[in-house]
């Protein structure tokens, strides 16, 4: 059996008994950015920083930065919850149960906190930097000054501009895999510090980074069906348990392989 196939159909034995716990944990991680998503709108429209059109003005520049720094600074705050259900995640391809207690995991002690915070924030802004600098999409419209809603804009700059953004789709989707995915499950299973979750971990997530990738296409049809919103309750936490256990694999695999060199 093919090792994906076999991932899949343990992380669906694992699940059984299992969904409602995570599927709490997933729902608390959606409101806390809708809410301070929500928060931000609320606050943008309360001091008038809104024009007719739906856009934030240029009117107060600082205010507008002051708002969105701070509701930035509240989902960063609650980002734990995220790592709190991976944890419930990762607990659940080792222990075979799961509850929704975990998800609150890594507020137990403020180091522990600051430190998962320490550990968001550079995962983000490593994957927000290189995302902004791959962004070929981004890169044209500046220079060209043309966006799809620009008037009089050729059919061939069309085309240019879904292919651009076609490209920037898959370098983000290529970035996370490389700069996100491996360092928040590595770090969900807490036998890792701070930089082994992190700088350290890249040459594991180059090393594996094709595992990553056929997972992920795998579950392609599934991410497609999470258009219609319903199927996310089944998709996105049995992605994660997948992710997971195929973390769970890889680390008992590097680990045996060290001892073996020893």
């Amino acid at each position: 059996m093919k090792t994906n196939q076999l991932i899949k159909k343990q992380a669906r034995l694992l699940l059984k008994g299992n969904w409602v716990p995570l599927i709490i944990g997933l729902s608390a991680v959606l409101l806390a950015v809708l809410t301070a998503l929500c928060l931000e709108t609320a606050l943008l429209y309360l001091f008038d920083l809104v024009d007719s059109e739906g856009k934030v003005s240029n009117d107060n520049l600082l205010i507008s930065f002051c708002i969105t720094v701070g509701c930035a600074t509240l989902l960063m705050l609650l980002s734990p919850l995220l790592n709190g259900v991976l944890k419930m995640c990762a607990n659940l391809s080792v222990n075979h149960q799961t509850y929704v207690s975990e998800m609150f995991y890594f507020f137990s002690s403020p180091g522990l906190y600051l430190k998962t915070i320490l550990v968001n924030l550079l995962v983000l802004l490593s994957f927000a930097v290189m995302s902004a600098l791959t962004d070929i999409y981004r890169i044209i419209v500046i220079f060209t000054n043309q966006d799809f809603g620009s008037e009089g804009i050729s059919p061939v700059m069309v085309l240019l501009l879904v292919a651009a953004l076609i490209v920037s789709v898959i370098i983000k989707i290529l970035l996370y895999a490389i700069l996100v995915h491996y360092q928040m499950f590595v770090y969900s299973f807490g036998d890792k510090g701070f930089a082994e979750s992190t700088i350290l971990l890249l040459p594991f997530a180059f090393k594996h980074f094709d595992k990553l990738m056929r997972l992920i296409l795998s579950f392609a049809g599934w991410f497609a069906l999470c258009f219609f919103v319903l199927p996310a309750l089944y998709t996105v936490p049995y992605f994660a348990v997948s992710s997971a256990n195929m973390v769970k694999w890889l680390l008992q695999t590097e680990s045996k392989s060290a001892g073996g060199a020893l």
